[in-house]
């Protein structure tokens, strides 16, 4: 078996120490004592005892991972006659490591973790602090040979092909010296120390520390170290082998990784009326660069993604993108960690879509179509700071620029307004918004500066935590509003057609408005609750002047059957706006959200269903899916989307956008 059984070890240790001691002083007597001090050539031995008093006839018999393991093993030498003394000592050292990954979903990390725990193997899931991907743990070893060793023991349980890396860290032990020149006698006076007799030593594994969050996963306690007895002449400690062509996962990562997926999506519209099928290819393939200096107090990263859309049979339209993934450079100390340039702010905890993520720059082109939050974020310029004292995390944020969401080809399905249907995504179907939205133009100005600045403080106990941010941000999705040149002549009474041909400029404009944000969040590994007001959201008056009134929203999720192979994550949410005027918006709205996800830790297979359920008015999107993960490193998927409900509602709006979804995904 792979995990070390300490005390089992530990009174081996012992009893071949003592065995060794009684040897050596019968067959030495007093001539210990007398030994010269080590040469100069010898510097590694003498900063291991640099600490120690002067005193004659002393040699290394142990080293051990905690005191009490030292004193428990010193009690048993002066049970035998020997005086002992305990030295602490602190080194550094380059371990190999051993990992899988990264992986972008925490479950799928779990799911893997989870199988080498079943094979008796060490192992836990960290987050990457430069992009927030997922690494499995699988050990860490002072010598390359060792970690070769580790790979050959995972080799028959078929699993992805794991890395190697490395990782500089302070490895912290228990000397034991016993004095062999006199077995009864404690020494008292000082006398130039006799060469050490040291123990080749495996260091303990120091594993990365999960980042704070309710995402971390508690590390598995490391091995218990194991020694050797190296025989009666001295020997100097082993060396570890050169590893410094090995990236460390945490900081250093592959010098360069690519990431591509395609979507293929059959669509069909109106199914009940008429038989019409569209399709439509994504296709995006990302490069990104990640790297950090030897002693990791500065890490550096840059990428580049290149997007390919084309729609056909419904309005046919294609749509080619380049664009920066996070590039910036952070400086690491002790307790602060400052990054400069553009990332992708990501406060959000929740399972689903938060309130409290004001900062974050959304990603619109394909609506929800991709799982992952975090392919619905683009990157900003920005300038972060987090202070991690204890328990407690600030963080601070700052986008001296505003960029504004990404939209979708404003022929797309997925684009919030129709021109064929003349409605706006989320308001009250009018008919004369219908005339103005299929006769009109839209235009889509905005700001460059003051993207906003927010702080969150977060407190750490044990598996819960607490936070609350506050936030001055510009709203990062467009909302349209009419033109007020047009307003005043429909009000008076004049037809919304003729009103629109006596205007001038757009007839729709996109506003992000400024907004302040204070939020609250609480949870834990399994459950999250959070509410937040708001003192601007954008709403339209009936009239169709343009407002902005206070909000408020909440949410709860709880994690029901956490168990290895099934989770489900079910969530309450709700957004009230804080006026008595009549909007075309909706002024109160509550949900049911879930998200279900089986998979057995023997298979390449993961089947799930996502779903949300408009509680308050009719609303329903459906996404059973099944993905194949068997391929290296890629994945490929086969997908539903249905949207149903009243077309005032956000996902009503799709209702005829049902999606059969065939996607692959692979890192390189």
């Amino acid at each position: 078996m792979m995990r070390s059984r300490k005390s089992a070890l530990a009174a081996q240790t012992i009893a071949t120490a003592i065995l060794w001691l009684l040897t050596a002083t019968a067959s030495h007597g007093a001539s210990l004592p007398g030994a010269t001090p080590p040469s100069q050539n010898n510097s590694e031995t003498l900063d291991a005892a640099s600490d120690l008093p002067a005193v004659s006839g002393y040699i290394l018999a142990g080293q051990f991972p905690d005191r009490d393991t030292a004193n428990a093993a010193a009690r048993q030498f002066e049970h035998s006659g020997f005086a002992t003394l305990i030295n602490l000592h602190r080194r550094p050292d380059e371990l190999v490591t051993v990992y899988f990954g990264p992986f972008r979903r925490a479950e799928d990390a779990e799911r893997l973790r989870q199988r080498l725990l079943s094979q008796n193997v060490d192992a836990f899931v960290f987050e990457t602090t430069l992009d927030h991907n997922f690494v499995v743990h699988a050990g860490a070893f002072a010598t390359l040979a060792a970690a070769e060793k580790r790979l050959r023991e995972l080799k028959p349980l078929e699993l992805p092909p794991p890395s190697l890396g490395r990782k500089r860290a302070t490895t912290t032990l228990y000397q034991l010296w016993v004095d062999v020149s006199e077995r009864t006698q404690v020494p008292r006076a000082p006398a130039p120390i006799a060469k050490p007799m040291p123990m080749s030593v495996a260091p303990v594994p120091v594993p990365v520390p999960p980042a704070p969050g309710p995402r971390a996963i508690e590390p598995i306690a490391p091995p218990v170290l194991t020694t050797r007895m190296t025989g009666t002449q001295p020997a100097e400690p082993p060396q570890p082998e050169p590893v410094s062509e090995l990236p460390d996962p945490a900081t250093a990562k592959p010098v360069l990784e690519g990431y591509t997926s395609g979507t293929f999506d059959v669509e069909s519209r109106n199914w009940r009326q008429r038989n019409q099928a569209a399709g439509a290819l994504a296709l995006t393939t990302t490069y990104r660069a990640v790297a950090a200096t030897p002693d990791g107090r500065y890490t550096f990263a840059a990428g580049i993604r290149a997007d390919f859309w084309t729609q056909a049979a419904v309005r046919d339209a294609a749509q080619t993108s380049v664009d920066y993934l996070p590039s910036f450079i952070g400086f690491h100390e002790t307790t602060n960690t400052w990054s400069l340039g553009f990332q992708r702010i990501d406060w959000n905890r929740s399972p689903t879509d938060s309130a409290l993520d004001g900062l974050a720059t959304r990603d619109l082109t394909r609506f929800v179509l991709d799982d992952e939050l975090e392919r619905r974020r683009r990157a900003n310029a920005a300038i972060q700071w987090q202070h991690i004292e204890n328990s407690t995390k600030l963080e601070v944020a700052w986008l001296p620029l505003f960029r504004p969401a990404e939209l979708p080809d404003a022929a797309s399905i997925w684009h919030p307004i129709n021109r064929e249907r003349g409605q706006m995504r989320g308001l009250e179907e009018s008919g004369t918004l219908r005339t103005l939205i299929q006769g009109g133009t839209v235009g889509d100005p905005a700001p460059r500066f003051n993207g906003g600045i927010g702080i969150r403080a977060t407190q750490i106990k044990g598996s819960r935590y607490q936070g609350y941010t506050a936030q001055h941000y510009r709203r990062s999705e467009p909302y349209f509003v009419v033109n007020p040149g047009i307003q005043a002549p429909i009000k008076t009474g004049i037809p919304a057609a003729q009103a629109l041909a006596s205007s001038t400029g757009p007839t729709l404009s996109a506003v992000h408005p400024s907004t302040w944000l204070l939020g609250l969040e609480e949870g834990s590994d399994n459950w999250h609750f959070e509410v937040a007001w708001s003192s601007a959201t954008p709403a339209t008056r009936d009239t169709l002047a343009y407002i902005t009134v206070p909000a408020a929203t909440w949410q709860t999720s709880l994690r029901l059957l956490p168990a290895q192979s099934v989770s489900h994550w079910l969530t309450l949410s709700g957004t009230h706006l804080m006026t008595q005027d009549a909007v075309l918006d909706r002024k109160n709205t509550l949900r049911i959200a879930g998200n279900t996800w089986v998979h057995d830790i023997d298979s390449d297979w993961r089947w799930g269903t996502q779903y949300l359920i408009g509680l308050d008015h009719p609303e329903l999107h459906l996404n059973p899916y099944i993905i194949y993960m068997g391929f290296n490193k890629t994945e490929v998927s086969l997908g539903l989307h249905i949207f149903g409900g009243a077309r005032s509602t956000e996902f009503g709006y799709h209702n005829d956008h049902n999606q059969i979804a065939l996607a692959w995904s692979g890192h390189y």
